[in-house]
């Protein structure tokens, strides 16, 4: 098993400018060829929103947003590592479960309408 930690952090991200949808660069192709070289890849965003996962989502078995957790981040984390098979839900039902809809894509968010060059 193998565990990503991608995303944003301070510097990339923060309450008094925007930042891209897209992850910063190479972390998109980090993430590919480590799930190509292990299918038991778990990845863990970093941020305070959604990001774009278009590329890898389904090449991933598990998926955690962690927002910004700070020291208990690991505790989710222990749980998939401990288990003897990860468990696959939909992004629907897992989005469902805890109560929050992550967009995959740009243009499924309600900023659409407010970025220009959104296709």
């Amino acid at each position: 098993m193998v565990v990503v930690a991608a995303g944003f952090s301070p510097p990339t991200e923060g309450e008094g400018y925007d930042r891209t949808f897209a992850l910063p660069w190479g972390q998109d192709a980090l993430i590919e060829a480590v799930a190509a070289a292990n299918p038991r890849t778990i990845v863990t965003l970093t941020g305070g929103g959604g990001m774009d996962t278009r590329r890898w989502l389904d090449k991933v078995p598990v998926l955690l947003h962690t927002w910004y957790p700070g020291q208990e981040a690991v505790q989710p984390l222990e749980k998939f590592s401990s288990a003897s098979t990860i468990p696959r839900a939909s992004c629907r039902s897992a989005s469902t479960a805890v109560g929050r809809r992550i967009p995959r894509r740009l243009t499924t968010t309600p900023s659409r309408a407010l970025t220009p060059r959104c296709t």
